[in-house]
């Protein structure tokens, strides 16, 4: 008999909302590096969520996390968000449509003037710009809130929670994880196994190495500030909260939300920086090297701010240094200056997770939750866990996500050949949001900036 029912590897938002899920049913085991730190992706994710998509199963899985992140207490803000137009082709015929579309995924959704998207979001918005969408229902969620109370739960429901670093997944009558810990090698059997370690994913599943790629994500705080009042209670279109509504503008792919004592600013509107899976093996959390050329895209896209936010980035910059977690961020409480990192994003050829059951193996079973964004994470985790569940004749699955599952399926790149599939990962970072027919690339600025010592 093997000693787990489940073993889950990667204790990130996906992972820990997978282990949540199973606890109450399975005997399982969750394996992460440094399940306290939080190291990968979660540790660091900027946690905007915005409901939207082209993509029905992309904004199915986001209505699920979010009314999933709803439940946790302090692990999500509904502080609504703007899709801000602004530039050549956007109008406000490109407003009504985004909202038409919001309506037919049953999103609230309301364009707005210039004056009104203003009023709720004046230090994001440009006096220039041609109006907004506003989505009243989305939010921000704190992902490390939410993925300590998932391992909580887990661990409650009597989950084994083991610091280690993953080295094989073997099926050998059964599977067999082989972990590194600092008591040495450690073997655990189970019956089936989950692999959740977003960027690594295509370590331990090398089948699906060339899709899903990870690649640096720039991400600037702004220098400290005094927070923002709360809205009115009078103002009917902003919710009272924490923090003011996030705002993205899909024609430069850039976003900037607020952090209460900070604003943050990130971008895509660069090619992107693919780090390749040799590197991999030695970034021990989810912060990779910062890029000299970030510092010049960074301030081009700071320039779809007002100029007196703008130059709230573009001060001397902490860098936060490669493979940074848990303490390292402590440096913000330290400098009241701009901080910067490259966080690891996954991208998939199609933008969707990976999720799933993989193809190999005959005892047990071996399954993928790889590719999820905090956007996607709870949703995709509810998708898989069912079918676990199934395998295990614990569940019978049922009809109504059959269309989610087979969207989902990693093996459905398999027609591919790898450069194919590495390429289509790549170009679906310029196209983040699914409308590519807007996305216009910042060039880089080069700057003589002074700058702080990294830390």
């Amino acid at each position: 008999m093997p000693e787990f029912d489940v073993v889950i590897v990667g204790a990130g938002i996906a992972g820990s909302t997978l282990a949540a899920m199973l606890s109450p049913h399975v005997s399982l085991a969750v394996v992460d590096r440094d399940i306290a730190a939080i190291p990968g992706s979660t540790g660091h994710a900027p946690g905007v969520v915005a409901q939207i998509n082209s993509i029905p199963a992309l904004a199915e899985l986001a209505r699920r996390s979010v009314a999933y992140y709803t439940r946790i207490p302090n692990g999500f803000d509904i502080v609504g968000g703007l899709e801000v137009a602004l530039g050549p082709g956007e109008t406000i015929h490109t407003m009504e449509a985004r909202a038409t579309l919001a309506h037919s995924l049953g999103l609230a959704a309301e364009v707005l003037t210039l004056e009104e998207a203003s009023a709720l979001a004046p230090a994001f918005v440009r006096e220039d710009a041609a109006g907004a969408v506003h989505f009243p229902n989305d939010g921000v969620c704190d992902a490390k809130t939410v993925t300590r109370a998932n391992i909580l739960k887990a661990k409650n429901n009597g989950a084994s929670l083991i610091d280690g670093n993953v080295t094989r997944i073997a099926n050998d009558a059964g599977w067999r994880v082989t972990l590194s810990t600092p008591n040495g090698t450690r073997v655990l059997s189970a019956a089936h196994v989950a692999v959740c370690t977003g960027a690594w994913g295509g370590q331990l599943l090398p089948t699906l190495e060339a899709a899903a790629v990870a690649v640096a994500h720039p991400y600037v705080f702004s220098e400290r500030r005094e927070p923002r009042p709360q809205p009115p209670q009078e103002d009917l279109l902003r919710k009272p909260g924490r923090f003011a509504p996030f705002v993205r503008f899909p024609g430069q792919t850039v976003y900037a939300r607020d952090h209460g004592e900070r604003d943050g600013l990130g971008s895509y509107a660069h090619p992107p920086v693919h780090i390749k899976p040799s590197s991999l093996k030695n970034q021990a959390s989810g912060v990779a090297a910062w890029e000299p050329k970030f510092d010049g895209w960074m301030d081009a896209s700071a320039s779809v701010l007002p100029d007196e936010t703008a130059r709230t980035f573009n001060g001397p910059r902490v860098v936060i240094p490669r493979s940074t977690k848990g303490d390292g961020w402590k440096a913000m409480d330290v400098h009241d200056v701009p901080h910067a990192f490259a966080g690891l994003m996954t991208m998939t050829p199609d933008g969707m997770p990976l999720c799933g059951r993989m193809k190999e193996g005959s005892g047990g079973a071996l399954w993928a939750l790889v590719g999820t964004w905090v956007t996607h994470a709870a949703g995709s985790a509810g998708v898989l866990a069912p079918q676990i569940l199934a395998a295990l004749g614990k569940k019978t699955l049922k009809a109504d996500d059959a269309w989610l599952r087979a969207a989902l399926d990693p093996h459905r790149f398999d027609g591919m050949s790898e450069g194919e599939r590495e390429k289509h990962c790549l170009d679906k970072y310029a196209d983040i949001w699914n409308r590519k027919d807007q996305c216009v690339v910042a060039s880089p600025r080069p700057s003589s900036r002074p700058r702080l010592a990294k830390l």
